[in-house]
């Protein structure tokens, strides 16, 4: 496993932990058949999405866009508003934009290549 690899790998992973906070905030039960459903497409296509274009940014970026429709798309259909205790959502925002801003400051296109 070499250093190009290892980060390729590396962005993955990022993108789907990424991944996994917005899906959470769809609030599906566990035992949820679309639950199940969201987290797999979200591995396959990302996955896919970085073996196909691994340094192209839009192929980082539209999981990630993906995932946010989804959630938006689970709350509308099921006509109703999640809910959220205000003070964890509060820390799950600021942690999730902390967590977006370390992955593209780390983001190098010059040197990823």
């Amino acid at each position: 496993l070499n250093e190009g690899r290892w980060h390729h790998m590396d962005n993955v992973f990022a993108i789907l932990s990424l991944n996994a906070i917005i899906l959470g905030f769809a609030q599906l039960p566990r035992d949820s058949p679309l639950r199940e459903f969201l987290n797999t497409a979200s591995v396959g296509g990302t996955v896919c999405a970085q073996l196909a274009y691994p340094w192209d940014v839009r192929f980082t970026v539209a999981p990630l866009a993906v995932g946010i429709l989804a959630t938006i798309a689970t709350a509308v259909a099921r006509r109703r508003l999640p809910r959220y205790n205000v003070k964890s959502g509060i820390v799950a925002v600021i942690l999730l934009v902390l967590a977006v801003t370390c992955f593209v400051k780390g983001l190098d296109e010059g040197r990823d290549r």
